[in-house]
């Protein structure tokens, strides 16, 4: 790499403007038309902006979203806004700029801090930053809670590696009334902050069994869900069960939970003296704080009815039952939504799980748990909350190994076609490409296939076969394959990482 651009890109002010001129640029560029731009969530979102915590419509859900929006309802009472879709709309597109250029900052300090070269810097804000999550559809559907999110999760981990437990306490109560599951992901990491653990792994008929019993969990709730319940496709235009399918999908969704438990694979969580050095009187007592606190603040904000999206039945539901629309379409519709790191997890899991095993129980326990409840919905957007800490610790993960430049290549041409920041098409409520199995046909599914549920068949396929694709050359990268010999591994262990 060239002095001047080594030197360039080592700034740390590099990345975030790039990605801060980015985000200035698609403020510009044409939005989602529905409901005066304020899309369908938005409008809920937008009458909470609107009358605050004395709004009709606030729920026992909704509450637990409200804090981005009492944070721009107070910023419109002190500047006298009124309260106009496009004023609204506006200031999250540009609280959304703010928060993706802090997270910028906050990544790049993280990549500084385990000593990551310059290309392995490059290449992890290609996987954090360039996906359709954070630079399409934050601004072609401006008005939710995502960004937020996104900003909080990455918060958490920094202020994980940095040892800082208050600001991890501090974003936990905040994150609880964002995305409430980042509020446990925070206690986790208060409770086990150790962030050097020993590796020392199980033996095979333990993890075997581990991993039989999250089978086994997946088979029975997903029959249950199906057969005994009699669950359906209940959301307008979603794309409805294949029974003939079924057999299928039932063994790919096992197939994903029989590998979920290798992050807890690590003898040292079982140690005694392992959990006599994490407890602490005073990080108990913060955990016990920050719990009461939030319980609190909740009983203090009045709701007007109670949500059935906050039982654990529906939880259950909702982050289960769409996994078996159709077989892998989880996996599919994450790598169409999050890119290359969909693809990087499955070629690297069994070492990448040892690898976050090592920043401990807390990490390790966390991620396990959004794997078997929420990380199944094919509805990725819902796991922005999540993704933001497994595409920074892959990036760490890569950032140990010295790659080829046509594996790198093939990264940043996977993130930037599937972050679809060249597609531009013109949205119309009043299409009436309607499917036979009651899908949305294009135009308007060049928006609804990057939701995963409200994708078509056709369009599952196609992105099915894409995902093949790229895994294939993604593994033809690192591997010289010739028959009859042992494959050689294209790439090295030259920088190991120092937790």
């Amino acid at each position: 790499m060239p002095i001047f651009l080594r030197k360039l890109i080592g700034n740390v002010f590099f990345f975030p403007s790039v990605i801060f001129a980015v985000c200035v640029w698609r403020i510009f560029v044409p939005q989602l038309p529905s409901n005066s731009g304020l899309g369908w969530d938005g409008y809920r979102y937008f009458t909470l902006v609107s009358e605050g915590l004395q709004s009709s419509s606030l729920d026992s859900y909704l509450v637990l979203r409200i804090f981005p929006l009492l944070l721009i309802h107070i910023v419109f009472k002190l500047f006298g806004i009124a309260f106009a879709p496009a004023s609204v709309i506006l200031a999250f597109k540009i609280m959304n700029t703010i928060l993706i250029t802090c997270s910028v900052w906050m990544v790049k300090k993280i990549f500084e801090h385990y000593k990551l070269s310059l290309t392995s810097q490059l290449i992890g804000m290609v996987i954090v930053f360039l996906n359709y999550a954070v630079l399409n559809f934050t601004f072609y559907y401006p008005v939710m809670t995502d960004t937020p999110a996104f900003f909080l999760s990455v918060a958490l981990f920094f202020f994980f590696i940095r040892g800082e437990l208050l600001n991890i306490a501090l974003v936990g109560l905040i994150g609880a009334f964002t995305f409430p599951v980042l509020l446990p992901m925070a206690l986790a990491l208060i409770l086990f902050p150790n962030k050097n653990i020993e590796f020392v792994p199980f033996k095979k008929t333990s993890l075997f069994v581990l991993g039989c019993v999250c089978c086994a969990y997946a088979l029975v709730m997903g029959w249950y869900l199906i057969f005994v319940k009699q669950e359906k496709v209940d959301l307008l235009y979603a794309l409805p069960l294949s029974y003939g399918m079924l057999p299928v999908s039932f063994f790919s969704v096992a197939l994903l939970y029989y590998f979920m438990p290798l992050v807890l694979g690590n003898k040292t969580f079982l140690r005694l003296g392992y959990f006599r050095s994490q407890f602490s009187a005073n990080r108990i007592v913060l955990v016990a704080v920050v719990l009461i606190f939030f319980a609190l603040v909740r009983a203090a904000i009045p709701v007007n009815s109670t949500s059935e999206y906050t039982s654990l039945y529906h939880q259950i539901k909702i982050h289960l039952f769409y996994a078996f629309q159709r077989p892998m379409i989880t996996v599919v519709n994450h790598f169409n939504y999050y890119g290359s790191i969909m693809l990087l997890l499955i070629l690297f899991w069994k070492k990448f799980a040892v690898f976050i095993s090592r920043f401990g129980l807390g990490m390790a326990m966390s991620i396990l748990f959004i794997f078997l409840v929420f990380a199944m919905k094919p509805e990725s957007r819902a796991l922005i909350f999540f993704f933001p800490w497994l595409m920074i610790l892959m990036s760490l993960f890569l950032g140990q190994y010295k790659f080829g430049s046509t594996f790198y290549l093939l990264i940043l041409l996977i993130n930037f076609a599937t972050a679809k920041l060249w597609l531009f098409f013109n949205y119309d409520d009043n299409s009436g490409n309607i499917l036979p199995d009651g899908t949305i046909d294009f135009p308007n599914q060049w928006f609804f296939m990057n939701l995963g549920i409200w994708e078509t068949e056709k369009v599952w396929l196609w992105l099915g076969i894409s995902a093949v694709v790229c895994l294939c050359l993604l593994i033809f990268s690192l591997y010289n394959i010739t028959f009859g010999k042992k494959a050689i591994l294209f790439y090295k262990n030259y920088n190991p990482i120092n937790l």
